[in-house]
């Protein structure tokens, strides 16, 4: 299970700053919500957020993952999604979470996973074209990046079609 946390830890992060490099390169409309692709809404410590940048699901040895990002280079990824129904965020799942931010020219993030953090990803669909459902976590900072704090994220929903980058 540590080597599968851990291929897929790496696969969020590379999934993370993919969707942060698309968002630097666009600058689409704040307003728009649902992409070509599919969509992710959450709420980022209470504020309104929505992926209208870019989106995309990937698959790799049957567990997916899912990330999105904002014009102002926001992103939440999620990562370890193997089934239909709730998984946990914690130390006894594969289920990890991440959400960054720019500050300046650095990249900050905040992580829920096996070491810290917590919630829950709820896959509501998931078939050989898409993936969607519902999430809410809390990520602790991850201090190496200049982070500090927790985030809070609420009322996530997804569903975005598989192998694909919308940019």
């Amino acid at each position: 299970m540590n080597n599968l946390t851990h291929r897929f830890s790496r696969l969020l992060l590379v999934m993370t700053l993919l969707v942060f490099v698309a968002a630097c390169d666009s600058n689409d409309d704040e307003e728009q919500q649902q992409l070509a692709n599919g969509f992710m809404n959450a709420r980022i410590e209470g504020q309104s957020w929505n992926a209208n940048v870019t989106v995309f699901a990937i698959a790799q040895g049957g567990v997916f993952g899912v990330s999105g990002a904002d014009a102002s280079g926001k992103t939440i990824g999620l990562g370890g999604l193997a089934q239909l129904g709730p998984q946990t965020i914690g130390p006894t799942s594969p289920a990890n979470a991440t959400y960054s931010e720019t500050a300046g020219a650095t990249v900050v993030q905040w992580s829920a996973g096996i070491a810290a953090g917590s919630g829950t990803i709820t896959v509501t669909e998931l078939d050989g074209t898409h993936i969607a459902g519902t999430f809410s976590y809390v990520a602790e900072a991850s201090a190496t990046t200049g982070a500090t704090g927790t985030k809070t994220i609420t009322e996530g929903s997804f569903d975005i079609k598989l192998g694909s980058i919308d940019q």
